[in-house]
């Protein structure tokens, strides 16, 4: 009776044993589920830049990310986004050790690839494109449920997105914007030289100009400073201000023989301008938007002086128009198409309405270079005074331009580019007989952050 409660004991002791080790696997394999963590970690300290954008990253803790590269360099991101720049910029995955995401949900590090993204969504609380990482596929739907947008895979994302996120506007305005709350402003310097006599689209000789007026334009030099002023209000609406200061010089050839030089400088037309997108996919690759601009007349036109000499219009002119984006690996493509209606000044002069499109292809080998390629045409009816046409005014032109924009370094949680460009005339067709461009040309310092 003894031997038979004895093994009883045993049994049950070794039963509880076993029951009590399944329990606390259970238990424990039940916590490892629902802790995200794992081994990542992020020691984010005050004053971090993204090397990416240049933003703080202690203010865009609930998306900061963190990279170990194989070549020992370790660096942390504002986001998903600019992580996966950097991750393009290195050579791919093959080039990363490990890396940690913030989870979405619960705001801890967890291995970036073993995380699900949601890209396309409403919250874009980083960079563009928003994509941001759930620790599961079902925290990722739930989210989506709310606030839409769509799960795509690490390498798809890789694959899609481009070095630059929002390739900036040079002479053709992209209908991409940047997130709410960018504020860039730049200073710059452009020169317009017109020195080529024309008369539709041929070069015309100044005995033959000479035989209707006694006085030809030579050469015009237009040399514009300019204060560059830009606010993301919303993501879709952007916000700009450019403030001119003009220093103008023509030379006019007389009959006899002689020349003239006429001089002017002063501050020209404040130009504000809207551009509001209206529509982009999911992965920010398409963009459609609208733009409104006017220019006040704060540029001083007074009619004793020629109309290349007129530091402004007199009058307020109106721009309306369409545009559109597409971002295509490492191109973006950008198109508009705008008209610009000017109203009559106090002198009873009126400049020419303008139709002005174009396209522009953007290469971003790099998220701190652009280079490109710039077409773009203009279309600019008579100039009227008192009512009546001016006849040397108007006409057809084409321009290509070169452009390109570098980042220099990060300061003040953003980033110093330096932008350029140089054009020439393709095809001009004036009315009557005008100068033609021989060149234009800019340069400009732009500082961008976000607040």
């Amino acid at each position: 009776m003894y031997g038979k409660r004895r093994k009883f004991v045993w049994a049950l002791g070794v039963t509880a044993f076993f029951l009590c080790g399944a329990i606390f696997l259970a238990l424990e394999g039940k916590g490892a589920a629902a802790e995200p963590v794992g081994h990542c970690e992020m020691h984010i300290h005050k004053g971090m830049e993204c090397p990416v954008c240049g933003m703080y990253i202690e203010r865009y803790r609930k998306t900061a990310f963190k990279l170990l590269f194989k070549n020992g360099k370790e660096s942390y991101y504002c986001g998903v986004a600019c992580g996966f720049r950097d991750i393009n910029d290195h050579g791919g995955l093959e080039a990363v050790k490990e890396g940690c995401a913030t989870d979405w949900i619960r705001q801890k590090p967890i291995d970036f690839r073993q995380a699900t993204y949601v890209i396309g969504s409403d919250l874009i609380p980083d960079m563009i494109p928003n994509i941001l990482p759930f620790a599961s596929h079902e925290e990722a739907e739930r989210f989506i449920r709310k606030h839409g947008g769509k799960i795509e895979s690490l390498e798809s994302l890789l694959a899609l997105i481009s070095p630059v996120g929002m390739t900036v506007p040079f002479r053709i305005p992209p209908a991409a914007t940047p997130p709410k709350n960018v504020f860039a402003v730049a200073l710059g310097y452009r020169e317009i030289r017109k020195d080529n006599l024309i008369s539709g689209s041929s070069d015309i000789s100044y005995a033959e100009a000479f035989t209707s007026k006694p006085m030809r334009p030579k050469k015009m030099t237009a040399d514009i400073t300019f204060l560059k002023m830009v606010y993301g209000f919303t993501d879709n609406i952007t916000l700009s201000a450019v403030v001119p200061r003009l220093d103008k010089e023509l030379t006019i050839r007389t009959k006899k023989g002689g020349e003239i030089k006429k001089t002017r400088s002063g501050i020209g037309d404040i130009a504000l301008n809207v551009r509001w997108r209206l529509y982009h996919d999911a992965y920010f690759n398409k963009h459609f938007g609208i733009c409104f601009g006017a220019t006040l007349p704060t540029g001083d036109y007074d009619k004793s002086y020629p109309t290349a000499l007129q530091l402004g219009k007199g009058s307020v002119s109106l721009t309306g128009g369409a545009m559109w984006s597409q971002h295509i690996g490492k191109f973006w493509f950008h198109s508009s198409l705008l008209y610009i209606h000017n109203f009559e000044n106090c002198d009873d002069f009126q400049f020419g309405d303008g139709l002005k499109g174009g396209v522009a292809f953007h290469f971003t080998p790099t998220p701190d270079n652009v280079v490109g390629l710039e077409l773009d045409g203009s279309f600019s009816e008579r100039s009227q005074l008192n009512g009546e046409d001016i006849h040397d005014s108007g006409g057809k032109h084409v321009y290509a331009t070169l452009v390109t924009h570098n980042r220099i370094f990060l300061v003040w949680g953003g980033n110093l580019n330096v932008r350029g460009m140089f054009g020439i005339p393709l095809y001009e067709d004036v009315k009557g007989v005008q100068l033609g461009e021989k060149y234009h040309w800019m340069v400009g310092l732009t500082w961008k952050r976000r607040f």
